[in-house]
């Protein structure tokens, strides 16, 4: 069997699969996530200050970690002070 015989089928098969991902991405887009998040973006994402998420920061109500000179906040803790501060303006 020659590679010039099993070609056609073998482009077949490569469009069908491009076919369903495609469909499959337009059913069910991917999710963003991300990971961390620097305080910037919590800015952005939150409505607090630069410094009054480093005010959090130092008083240790908002965990976060300093890697290259960048302060980092997980997505749990992210999340976590959302609902924080969702529970503070229903109050």
């Amino acid at each position: 069997m020659r590679f010039d015989d099993i070609l056609p089928a073998f482009e077949q098969a490569l469009k069908q699969l491009v076919k369903d991902e495609v469909a499959r991405l337009i059913i069910e887009p991917p999710q963003k996530t991300k990971l961390f998040y620097n305080l910037k973006e919590l800015v952005e994402i939150t409505g607090i200050t630069y410094l009054g998420l480093k005010g959090r920061i130092k008083r240790g109500t908002l965990r976060a970690s300093k890697c290259a000179n960048t302060w980092l906040v997980s997505e749990d803790e992210v999340n976590r002070l959302i609902d924080k501060l969702e529970q503070q303006n229903r109050a």
